[in-house]
């Protein structure tokens, strides 16, 4: 069966529809971050999903070429949604200073960084014929172990801006070449070499 909507027609109308993937998400009801992968063209989604996007952005008078179109049943957006209460994106109740640009750039690499944990974990280190006789060496599992825990500590930290905390996991390229005397100029410079 043939895709009701592709990733590029999805994009293009809903940037013709000025609208964000979070206030997209929020108003289907699905994953903001399934929605970005998607129009990156490294996720696919259900029919049903497809056929509700596909009629969101009809409602929203956009034809799937991108190019608005205007009818008289078309939706109003709001002027604007940062008086409208709480902003719930993925789970998270964004701050106030937090801009849904910035909001959606962390959830797409929270979403992104759990997919390349997943892939690491399940990769198989008993690769190669001594492997398979005498077991895995630690010291090859390191880097891949070293890799997730860094992926796992990037995304607590991603959960901690999310939330409005300040977090000393930020990576600049900075903390990389200043002397380190913390546990935290560690990490952040472990950021910087690994992202």
């Amino acid at each position: 069966m043939d895709q009701v909507l592709t990733a590029q027609q999805a994009k293009s109308a809903r940037t013709a529809a000025h609208l964000s993937q979070g206030k997209v998400a929020t108003d289907l009801g699905i994953n903001r971050s399934y929605l970005s992968l998607f129009e990156s063209g490294k996720y696919v989604l259900d029919d049903s999903t497809l056929t509700q996007l596909r009629d969101y952005y009809q409602d929203y008078g956009v034809n799937l070429d991108g190019t608005p179109s205007v009818p008289g049943n078309a939706k109003t957006m709001p002027a604007s949604t940062a008086s409208e209460g709480p902003r719930f994106r993925d789970g998270f109740l964004l701050p106030d200073a937090m801009d849904d640009d910035e909001a959606d750039a962390l959830l797409t690499e929270y979403a992104e960084n759990r997919e390349k944990i997943s892939a690491l974990c399940a990769e198989d280190l008993t690769k190669g014929f001594l492997n398979s006789l005498f077991g895995v060496d630690s010291d090859e599992a390191a880097e891949p172990v070293n890799k997730v825990l860094t992926l796992m500590a990037r995304n607590f930290a991603i959960i901690e801006q999310l939330q409005g905390h300040d977090t000393v996991l930020l990576p600049t390229p900075a903390e990389a070449k200043r002397e380190k005397r913390t546990t935290g100029d560690f990490v952040s410079a472990r950021f910087t070499e690994a992202l």
